[in-house]
């Protein structure tokens, strides 16, 4: 199985909360998780906003960013992906941002991993692994 990480889920992985018990299985199970590349620049984000409301020492944000990359196998390039990404965010009525994701997984006939709840939802929509 192929899983498409996003940061939501993968934050969710570095904090070991609670629902990150289904996404750490998916995980462990994967032959591959991807990522567009938008990836990284939204989980060093997360982090430096939990650096700023004190929920986090920077070295543990820093390491934070390094485990959340690292899970990812392969991030594709948001270049590739831009009219395609534009169409379905049309279509869905979402952020091209959260539509990034469900492209590729789309592409690649993969699993999501989010835990954003209108992506769920979209992501049903098109009729995805969720």
């Amino acid at each position: 199985m192929i899983c498409v990480l996003d940061a939501s889920a993968a934050i969710e992985v570095y904090l070991n909360r609670p629902g990150s018990k289904d996404i750490h299985e998916h995980l462990r199970t994967a032959n591959l998780v991807v990522a567009p590349d938008l990836y990284c620049s939204e989980v060093s984000n997360v982090f430096w906003k939990l650096l700023k409301a004190d929920q986090l020492s920077r070295e543990d944000c820093e390491s934070g960013i390094d485990t959340c990359l690292n899970l990812v196998d392969d991030l594709i390039p948001m270049s590739e992906l831009s009219q395609e990404v534009f169409a379905a965010a049309i279509a869905n009525n979402m952020t091209a941002y959260d539509m990034y994701y469900a492209v590729v997984t789309r592409r690649y006939n993969g699993r999501l991993l989010t835990m954003d709840k209108k992506l769920k939802e979209a992501g049903k929509k098109m009729k995805l692994r969720v």
